[in-house]
């Protein structure tokens, strides 16, 4: 399985309560993306690190604490921010809409 795909099946089953299958999830596709050079995202899927990581901040976060996620302005500020840009992770561009932030 691909990075991009674990990193959105991890972000699904944040959002349905399975946390500790995301953040195993979110292990596998870190592995995966520590292994890719610049040159290899021929699809550009964006399967880097920084989307990994950003994955595992939206799951850290809808564990510990969904309502702030959804409720708190530096939260939906930073969630609007990451939606708007190049080629957004689907699971961020999903968390935008669930919060009211996008259409």
């Amino acid at each position: 399985m691909g990075g991009t795909l674990l990193v959105q099946v991890a972000l699904a089953a944040a959002g349905c309560g399975e946390h500790h299958r995301a953040d195993e999830l979110t292990d596998r596709a870190a592995g995966i993306a520590a292994g890719l050079r610049g040159y290899d995202d021929t699809y550009r899927t964006s399967c880097g690190p920084i989307a990994v990581e950003l994955a595992r901040v939206v799951v850290a976060a809808a564990s510990v604490a969904p309502a702030e996620v959804r409720c708190r302005p530096l939260a939906r500020t930073l969630i609007a921010e990451v939606a708007r840009g190049h080629a957004a992770p689907a699971g961020v561009a999903r968390l935008a809409t669930l919060v009211g932030l996008t259409r």
